[in-house]
C-alpha cells in the first residue's frame, strides 16, 4: 500500500478532541455530583451496581453482539443492513436488560401497587414489535435502493457494499 490510498484523519483530529474533552468534562461534572449528592454509607451499594453493569456488559451483551454480527456476516448481508440489524438488536436487547427486571418485580407483587404501576412486560413487548416493525422497513427500503442503484448500473455506494 502506498500512502496515497490512505485516507488523512486529519479533518477528524479537532472533532476527536472536541468530544473527549467533552467526555471528560462530563465525567467530572458526574462525579462531582456524585460525590456531593450520594452519602458516603451507599457507595459499596454503588460500586456493587456498577461491577454487576459491567459483568453484564461484557459477559452477556457484548458476547450476544459478536455472536450476531459473526451470523450475519456468514450470511452474506451487505455492510448496511448488517449494521440496521445489529443496531436493533442491541436497542432491543439493552431494553430488555433494564426492563426485564421491574416486569419480573410487577409480576411477583409489592407491598405498594403504586411503586411499580406500569405493565412493563407489555410495554417491553410493544417496544421489540416496535423496533421489529423499523428494522423491516429500513431493511427493505435498503434493498430497494440496492436494486435501483443496480437497474441503473450505479455503483455502490460504499468500498463496503462493493462485491467480494
Amino acid at each position: 500500500m502506498n500512502g496515497s490510498s490512505i485516507r488523512s484523519d486529519r479533518p477528524f483530529r479537532r472533532t476527536r478532541w472536541t468530544l473527549g474533552a467533552l467526555g471528560v468534562a462530563i465525567i467530572i461534572v458526574g462525579l462531582a455530583l456524585f460525590v456531593q449528592e450520594i452519602p458516603a454509607v451507599r457507595y459499596p451499594g454503588v460500586a456493587f451496581w456498577l461491577a454487576g453493569a459491567l459483568v453484564v456488559h461484557d459477559g452477556l451483551i457484548a458476547g450476544v453482539v459478536v455472536a450476531g454480527a459473526v451470523l450475519l456476516r456468514k450470511l452474506g448481508l451487505r455492510a448496511r443492513t448488517r449494521a440496521v440489524l445489529s443496531g436493533a438488536g442491541v436497542v432491543g436487547g439493552i431494553m430488555a436488560i433494564v426492563v426485564l427486571p421491574a416486569a419480573w418485580k410487577a409480576a411477583i407483587g409489592t407491598a405498594n401497587p403504586t411503586v411499580l404501576p406500569s405493565d412493563y412486560l407489555g410495554n417491553l413487548v410493544r417496544f421489540e414489535i416496535g423496533i421489529a416493525v423499523v428494522t423491516v422497513v429500513v431493511v427493505i427500503a435498503l434493498r430497494v435502493v440496492d436494486r435501483r442503484h443496480a437497474a441503473r448500473g450505479a455503483a455502490p455506494r460504499t468500498p463496503s457494499e462493493a462485491p467480494q
